[in-house]
């Protein structure tokens, strides 16, 4: 049935400001209610258009494409004010692109909320329609102020700039003014112009309002119950149905009329059946022409970079000669050049080659794209497939027409380089990263409603922290589980109930843009002629308004430019070992280079030596490689497979680890035993599945990948026709029927859990490299890992903890020694890197190491602070310095160090005015160097005559600068105690019962149905935990808990069951003091015979008596040059074992002539 209304201003979810409206459910709504057209304006964004434009036509609903935009005039009484913008045609759709991505660079560049009404009007506006903007638009604002003159005057230009596609947009919302507006208007337009019902609908149902409002709110940052907000929405802004808005707008037929009419002007679709490939700048002629084609280009290169590949590796790889390289390669190639995708690969080819020429880390090709001969003879990839028999199939298929798609990985600090060489290279306007949308996510939305409904910031953190840390997890998944602490909260909690019931409404919608991890477009031509373009307010640079999906949905190419870490750290660790080879004139390494079969290597990692090792360091995969101990790169390419949740269930482990530990093989026919051997007869790859179907049925290996992705899918449908064919085919090579059916169900059954080899085979060989570095030049490694990391405390205790375990001495940060990362000076020292100092900034790092640099090491902290000009340095920086120990080389005493930091900033600003006035007297200023040579005397009497902190009070330093306890631990003091009073540490925790002792870092309370229990974070130098006590226990010992302490925890180890990481469940807590008193037997005080006097059996006799009687004896033991005598003190000298005891027995004793004997019960 023809429409007698359509609406024409809907704001979707991507306005990101003011719609509940999700595409889905808004066509769903539509083809229910038969409705025949729509239109999406979207706030100044088409973020939405492509999905719309699929969504709507599957829906049998006509798209109507536009915008609602803010502009701003001149006129003050105007301001920033809003019009609406539809296309009527693809002209107009771009015109609409080219304005938006406008609009967001200039409203990027300088901050306006809005675009200046003076640069549309000089804008090429063919093709769109143009609607007024209701009350908030410029003759709405003219209007409520009785000022009809420039109104007209507005209305007859807007018309002409438009060509007479210009409207008069009036609604009926309950807002003031409304109708006082719609007579003046419609007296106003006369006939040239028409008028344009509309509903500004900004959610579905009308009781959706409330959940409306609070997303506005959260917008905005208000609370619902802000007195002073701008409530500008109704609760009338829902979808109205054709007659209701018939009925609104009974009297005014034709605003009704009108929205049809525009709606059969506007015609816009998107080509989904071609690719827009970008072309390859080729070398052209002094005429401009190409004076080859692409795909005799990368013919010509393939065949080049095969002979060099094959020369590298003396013309055969395990029999093969270069007949077989060079058929595949043909094969390769033809299916390429036929597909068009000759550029692709040349474009690709074309980075990686500049990146690697400048020195920029590239990783060896992850995806399907390894298997690709081409790619490898290209340098797009570095794993030999025929090696490794990765199938070029599984990567571009020509029975099944889809996009090649290289993931191609590059060092994290520099993959921006490549980004503006792409852009530099293919044209600025052609080249675009693209967009992603961050949604409300179920902890974030949780928060965000407790916020804006006013409610105390504990209450709603609270609640936040009964949803798990689990990827994917929703809120409706985890109300389903009525065992779920959020489900048990919501029952019995009204203020739960409130928070979640309105949290279930807004989860999932989309809240803020931003850039997507890898992904970059290129072009054919300007890219405004496809997509607009979004500009983000921290000026991130211009990203496609399309998203991943939607830019592939329309042709556009895209390539995925990612930046790894791990690439990062192996090229720091190259350019640190290198440097200490070329002192010791050794050749440089190359990591390309390094043997792949190297026992040392594979050793580590068989013993589970696998921290800090990529893909190889969580404690499941551990435990794996504990279990299978990999001893060639193939089992590392297997590891990378298996560990997953479906192989690790389905029992495909433990055959894979049990065949190749000894036990016989099963095939399941001898026709795939030559495919299954290398796996054990375990079916584990992707690239299996494709070799059972082409051995055993016949298939190609192009119909193999397309019965590889029926089979992940599921439809049984495509099922039925695949288990046919393969019946079929197996039957014409004498598999019987019934043997084929059954093999067909077995790799159906594990077509689900195999993985893409090609993956696997290369992320295995960044692993190999990374645990080869690890063996090979520890300290480098290491070195190079805790720079990559130096912002995560947790991440930097944890390493240093395996430093330790390698044998690696981290050193303080010194002025004179480190760098702004942490510094391999020798294979096993490391120096800590200046930007891990908490707190310091960059700039001051920098600046310190530039002055270094240019004038040499610093000889004193007043020296650092008259040459470190730009940036300044201030109190706060010194603090941190001193803290950290930077300056211990030099100002050894830290407490004196305090005391100068007034005197050496005041004689940095006067060496500063010195200079400036040139060391004149003009204002009465000494000599800088006189003041210097002064000052620096009475700075070292200074240090002379300050004692400095305490061991104590100098680990709370380094804890406060560092983050972590470096030079020593708290621990350290009790380290004999704990070694009889604990029964295991942190590092060593396994499910199972177990007592720690550790320094309480944190302590936070939640409430829970059973009461308030505690969790407890735990650092005992080995690392750090989460120790939780439920409600009784807490009570118990809650006197215990206090932070900054030291205490002993005994319970029961188990795994958590969303991350895997291990927590204790406390039964019971000790202090130290309470256990030593309880099972402490004898402390034995050893001294040299000669150190024996009268002050010390004076000092000695005061604290034993100042201490409270008890049942540790006190023994001493007088050593001599030739023996020991050991002197038992009287009975009534036992003492009540306690920290204050020893702390003061430490003033006399050193801590390793203290023995603490306890008893044996313990």
């Amino acid at each position: 049935m023809y429409p007698r209304f359509v609406h024409l201003n809907l704001h979707s979810e991507f306005s990101l400001i003011d719609s509940l409206i999700r595409i889905p459910r808004l066509l769903e709504k539509c083809k229910k209610s038969s409705t025949g057209a729509l239109g999406l304006t979207d706030s100044n964004n088409l973020f939405a258009a492509a999905k719309f434009v699929r969504s709507a036509e599957t829906a049998g609903v006509k798209p109507i494409l536009g915008s609602e935009i803010d502009l701003v005039s001149k006129d003050k009484n105007i301001g920033r004010y809003k019009a609406v913008l539809l296309c009527q045609n693809r002209i107009g759709f771009e015109n609409l692109c080219g304005l938006l991505s406008d609009f967001h660079q200039v409203d990027q560049n300088s901050k306006i909320e809005g675009y200046q009404e003076e640069q549309l009007f000089s804008r090429p506006l063919d093709g769109l329609i143009a609607l007024s903007g209701d009350l908030g638009g410029d003759i709405g604002r003219l209007i409520v102020l009785e000022n009809y003159k420039e109104a007209k005057v507005r209305l007859n230009n807007w018309n002409d700039l438009f060509n007479g596609n210009y409207f008069c947009q009036v609604s009926r919302l309950g807002a003031p003014f409304e109708e006082n507006y719609i007579r003046a208007v419609s007296d106003l337009v006369g006939s040239k112009i028409g008028l344009v019902a509309t509903n500004h609908v900004r959610f579905l149902e009308e009781h959706e309002f409330d959940a409306h409002d609070a997303r506005v709110c959260i917008q905005e940052s208000r609370l619902l119950s802000d007195p002073v907000r701008n409530n500008q929405y109704y609760d009338s802004q829902y979808l109205k149905t054709e007659d209701q808005m018939l009925e609104l707008f009974s009297d005014v037929p034709s605003a009704l009329e009108n929205t049809v009419k525009i709606a059969v002007k506007c015609n816009i679709a998107f080509d989904q059946e071609s690719y827009l490939m970008p072309k390859f700048p080729v070398q052209k002629s002094s005429h401009g022409e190409d004076l080859v084609s692409e795909e005799t280009y990368v013919s010509e290169e393939a065949k080049t970079g095969l002979r060099e590949r094959l020369n590298s590796m003396g013309g055969t790889v395990l029999g093969c000669d270069e007949e077989i390289y060079a058929k595949r390669l043909k094969d390769e190639l033809s299916v390429i050049t036929e597909m068009g995708f000759s550029g692709y690969f040349l474009i690709v080819a074309d980075f990686i080659k500049w990146a690697k020429d400048k020195g920029i880390p590239v990783g060896p090709g992850r995806g399907s794209g390894a298997g690709s001969l081409v790619a490898y003879c290209l340098g797009i990839t570095e794993l030999d497939p025929i090696k490794y028999d990765l199938l070029f199939e599984r990567f571009l298929n020509p029975e099944r027409v889809s996009m090649p798609d290289f993931d191609v990985d590059f060092c994290m600090d520099r993959r921006d380089e490549v980004i503006d060489y792409v852009a530099q290279r293919y044209g600025k306007e052609k080249v675009a990263q693209i967009i992603t949308f961050g949604k409300m996510a179920a902890k974030a939305v949780i928060r965000d409603v407790g916020r804006i409904l006013g409610y105390p910031y504990p209450q709603v953190d609270e609640l936040a922290k009964l949803i798990p840390a689990e990827v994917g997890i929703t809120l409706p998944k985890i109300m389903d589980d009525p065992k779920s602490d959020l489900s048990k909260r919501y029952g019995v909690d009204e203020d739960a109930r409130t928070i979640v019931d309105l949290a279930l409404k807004l989860e999932g919608l989309s809240r803020n843009a931003g850039t997507h991890a890898g992904g970059l477009v290129i072009a054919p031509s300007r890219l405004t002629k496809y997509t607009p373009l979004y500009g983000d307010k921290d000026g991130e640079g211009m990203v496609t308004q399309f998203d991943m999906g939607d830019v592939e949905s329309i042709g556009l190419v895209k390539f995925d430019l990612l930046g790894l870490k791990t690439l990062t750290i192996i090229e720091w660790a190259l350019k640190s070992l290198n440097s200490l080879r070329l002192n010791k004139s050794l050749s440089k390494v190359e990591i390309g280079s390094i043997p792949l079969d190297d026992s040392e290597t594979f050793q580590a990692i068989q013993k589970g030596k696998t921290k800090a090792i990529f893909q190889l360091e969580s404690r499941g995969m551990r435990e794996l490689i504990l279990r299978l101990k990999p001893d060639k790169f193939d089992d590392l390419i297997a590891l990378v497979a298996l560990f997953r949740p479906g192989p690790l269930e389905s029992g495909m482990v433990d055959d894979f680890i049990s065949v190749k530990h000894g036990s016989t093989a099963k095939y399941p026919h001898p026709l795939l035993e030559e495919t299954l051997r290398p796996t054990y007869g375990v079916i584990l790859y992707q690239e299996q599945v494709m070799e059972i179907a082409r051995s055993m049925a016949g298939f190609t290996l192009g119909s193999a990948d397309i019965l590889r992705r029926a089979m992940g899918k599921k439809k049984p449908e495509e099922m039925a026709k695949q288990r046919e064919a393969f019946l079929m085919g197996a039957e014409k090579r004498g598999v019987e029927n019934s043997k084929a059916d059954l093999i067909f169900n077995l790799i159906e059954k594990f077509a689900g859990y195999g993985f893409n080899k090609s993956h696997s085979a290369a992320y295995a060989l960044v692993a190999y490299q990374t645990a080869w570095l690890k063996t090979k030049y520890p300290g480098p490694f290491m070195a190079a890992v805790l720079s990559a990391d130096m912002d995560n405390t947790d991440k930097i205790v944890n390493m240093i903890q395996e430093c330790r375990a390698l044998a690696i001495e981290i050193l303080k940060p010194d002025v004179n020694k480190s760098e702004y990362r942490f510094l391999a000076f020798e294979e096993r020292k490391i120096r800590y890197g200046l930007g891990a100092i908490k707190g310091l900034g960059s700039n001051i790092v920098d600046g310190i190491l530039r002055e270094r640099s240019s004038g040499g090491g610093y000889s004193s902290m007043i020296d650092l602070c008259k040459r470190v000009q730009e940036p300044r340095l201030n109190k706060k920086s010194l603090e941190l310095l001193i803290k950290a120990g930077s300056f211990d080389s030099l100002e050894e005493n830290r407490k004196a160090c305090f005391r100068k930091i007034e005197l050496a900033l005041q004689l940095a600003e006067q060496d500063r005015l010195a200079k400036e006035v040139g060391q004149t007297d003009l204002f009465g200023l000494e000599s800088a160097d006189n003041l210097d040579s002064t000052s620096h005397e009475e700075m070292k009497n200074l240090s002379n005559l300050e004692n400095d902190f305490s061991s104590e009070e100098l680990l709370g330093w380094e804890k406060e600068s560092l983050g972590l306890y470096l030079t020593g631990h708290p621990v350290d003091a009790y380290s004999q105690d704990i070694k009889v009073l604990a029964t295991g540490s942190i590092a060593g925790m396994r499910v199972g019962k177990t007592k720690i002792a550790g320094l309480i870092v944190g302590l936070r309370t939640v409430t829970t149905r059973r009461g308030e229990i505690a969790i407890v974070t735990v650092d005992d130098k080995t690392g750090f935990a989460d120790f939780v006590l439920d409600s009784k226990v807490f009570q118990t010992y809650v006197d215990l808990l206090i932070p900054e302490k030291i205490a002993v925890f005994s319970g029961r180890c188990s795994a958590d069951r969303y991350t895997g990481r291990l927590s204790m469940q406390v039964d019971s807590v000790d202090s130290l003091d309470a256990l030593r008193e309880r099972y402490a037997r004898q402390i034995i005080l050893e001294i040299e015979e000669e150190k024996i006097t009268e002050d010390l059996v004076r000092y000695l006799e005061q604290t034993l008596k100042s201490t409270d009687r008890g049942d540790t004896e006190i023994c001493l033991a007088c050593v001599s040059e030739d023996s020991t005598a050991m002197f038992r003190l009287d009975r009534k000298w036992k003492i009540k074992m306690s920290t204050y005891l020893v702390e003061r027995l430490n003033r006399l004793f050193s801590q390793d002539k203290i023995v603490i004997q306890y008893d044996e019960q313990v």
